[in-house]
């Protein structure tokens, strides 16, 4: 009988301990990911539990320690085969695999080419994930052929799950080229405020190249006008050029303004020398405050000044003409 209950309790460790790793690869997809509230509160309650159990059971097992009477260890091995039916069940039940062995897809809207020739959508995996990625997802009109194309799209650096919010924000667009199927794709501000990414896609070999990539360090919304009564906000963009996403090529920075009174967004390219702020490691900061931005006495002409958070070595002053988005550094 004894050597009946080490049998049956060296299998229910194994099976515990088996839910315990299944669990622990599915939660966070094979250590790609970290785990929310209610999955720690499983760890906590039900996995540490489970742990205890088997280093227990091991422990006992290897030390022979048993009770002398008959019902006491009848008892014992109806309390190991509860204690273990509970433990692995839920593990294995509460073990979601997506994201490891099946994908988490968010998809856009599905758009179609100014050609009419394809319809395409992209499509974001894992997002969140080590093991993330994004493909473009491409549909021939002529005969319904469906495809998918790799993006290399740096999906790990979004900040947020972007959400498509209606069919005048998409994720990306695509655009002919001269070159019969060569085709332009470039992310939008839907997908990400902090980088741009344009690839070239080969729709006959089902290949894409990327050809720039636009990095964007953006600086917090200012208001012009009283609390809950403004017409403008602005915001400062430090945009960094990376041909084939690697070598910087260009670095321009823009102001950007919202007329909240006639619902008109305006970029303006600020003629300033990049090399006052490359080493600048304020430009990582959180919500910084680079620029203040005052009306004149003219209707559309403004003052726009760098702060310290800017650069601390120098202040730059501009005129701003939001009518054709000029600017002129005042000496």
């Amino acid at each position: 009988m004894t050597t009946i209950i080490k049998i049956i309790w060296s299998i229910a460790i194994i099976v515990v301990f088996a839910s315990m790793i299944w669990f622990l690869f599915a939660t966070t997809a094979f250590f790609s990911r970290g785990i929310d509230l209610i999955t720690t509160i499983q760890y906590i309650f039900v996995w540490t539990p489970a742990l205890i159990f088997v280093i227990i059971s091991i422990l006992v097992l290897v030390k022979n320690w048993m009770p002398n009477e008959m019902s006491r260890r009848v008892s014992m091995l109806l309390i190991i085969l509860i204690v273990s039916t509970g433990l692995s069940t839920f593990l294995f039940t509460n073990a979601n695999t997506q994201g490891w062995l099946t994908e988490i897809v968010r998809s856009d809207y599905l758009q179609i080419t100014p050609d009419g020739r394809y319809k395409y959508r992209l499509d974001l995996i894992n997002h969140f994930q080590r093991n993330s990625s994004a493909r473009l997802y491409v549909r021939r009109v002529s005969t319904d052929e469906e495809f998918t194309i790799p993006l290399d799209i740096s999906t790990r650096n979004m900040p947020l799950m972007p959400m498509p919010h209606g069919r005048s924000f998409y994720w990306i667009t695509l655009n002919p080229t001269d070159i019969p199927g060569k085709y332009i794709a470039q992310t939008t501000d839907a997908l990400t405020l902090h980088f741009t990414e344009t690839f070239q896609i080969n729709m006959n070999d089902y290949l894409s190249h990327q050809l720039l990539k636009e990095v964007n360090y953006r600086s917090s919304f200012r208001r012009i006008g009283e609390r809950g009564n403004y017409r403008f906000t602005y915001s400062l963009i430090l945009i960094d050029k990376y041909l084939y996403g690697i070598n910087r090529i260009d670095s321009v920075v823009i102001l950007y303004v919202n007329d909240h009174t006639s619902m008109t967004s305006h970029q303006i390219t600020l003629p300033v020398d990049i090399a006052i702020i490359a080493d600048n490691n304020l430009w990582r900061e959180r919500h910084p405050l680079w620029v203040s931005m005052v009306e004149t006495d003219i209707e559309g002409k403004f003052i726009v000044q760098t702060t310290d958070e800017f650069s601390v070595e120098i202040i730059l002053s501009f005129i701003i003409d939001i009518e054709t988005a000029t600017a002129h550094i005042i000496e």
